[in-house]
């Protein structure tokens, strides 16, 4: 009786645990990076990068830092148009 108990408990415990790792991976989602230079190669802090898409609900917005590098994480599958501002330019 032990015996049974305690396989039904390992059973429901690796169909309980299992499966969680599954659920991950439905949802992908990309990162765009790079990094903004004049045409003298000179980094440009302080861009500002937008991207949209119909994949997304709005706009997703980044800054350049001081090395002129940038990172949009988490973007989903899709097209987008991305552009670059700079005040002056």
């Amino acid at each position: 009786m032990k015996r049974r108990f305690f396989a039904a408990l390992i059973a429901v415990a690796v169909l309980a645990f299992g499966s969680v790792p599954a659920l991950a991976q439905g949802s992908q989602t990309g990162t765009l990076n790079g990094s903004v230079t004049d045409t003298n190669g000179d980094s440009l802090p302080g861009v500002t990068i937008s991207v949209t898409s119909p994949a997304l609900l709005g706009e997703r917005t980044a800054f350049t830092g001081t090395n002129g590098d940038y990172v949009l994480r988490g973007l989903p599958p899709g097209e987008y148009k991305v552009t670059f501002e700079l005040s002056g330019m």
